[in-house]
C-alpha cells in the first residue's frame, strides 16, 4: 500500500467527527483483511498506540472497528507483542 493513502486513512481516526473516524476504520479494516502486508505501513504511522486511544471513545461503531482492526492486527506477532507492552504500560486505561 502507498505510505501516502496510509497516511491519510490513519490521519481519519484522529477527527474529532465521528463519521470520519468511523470511514478511516472501515478502510484500513479493508486493506488489513485484503492484504495483511498492509499491517507494516500502518504500524509505522503508529495505527496501534491510536486504535488503543479510539477504544476511550464513547461510540460503538468506533469500538467496534477499531476492536476488529486490532484483532486483525494481533494476528501477526510482532503486533500482538506492541499492543501487549502498550496495555502493560497504561497506555490503555479502561
Amino acid at each position: 500500500m502507498d505510505k501516502q493513502k496510509a497516511k491519510i486513512l490513519h490521519d481519519l481516526l484522529k477527527s474529532s467527527s465521528a463519521d470520519k473516524t468511523c470511514r478511516g476504520l472501515r478502510e484500513i479494516k479493508k486493506r488489513l483483511l485484503t492484504n495483511l502486508e498492509n499491517l507494516s505501513v500502518f504500524r509505522t504511522l503508529g495505527l496501534i498506540p491510536q486504535a488503543l486511544k479510539l477504544i476511550q471513545r464513547p461510540n460503538e461503531e468506533i469500538l467496534n472497528g477499531t476492536l476488529s482492526i486490532l484483532s486483525s492486527c494481533c494476528t501477526d506477532e510482532d503486533a500482538r507483542r506492541e499492543v501487549s507492552t502498550l496495555c502493560a504500560s497504561g497506555h490503555l486505561s479502561l
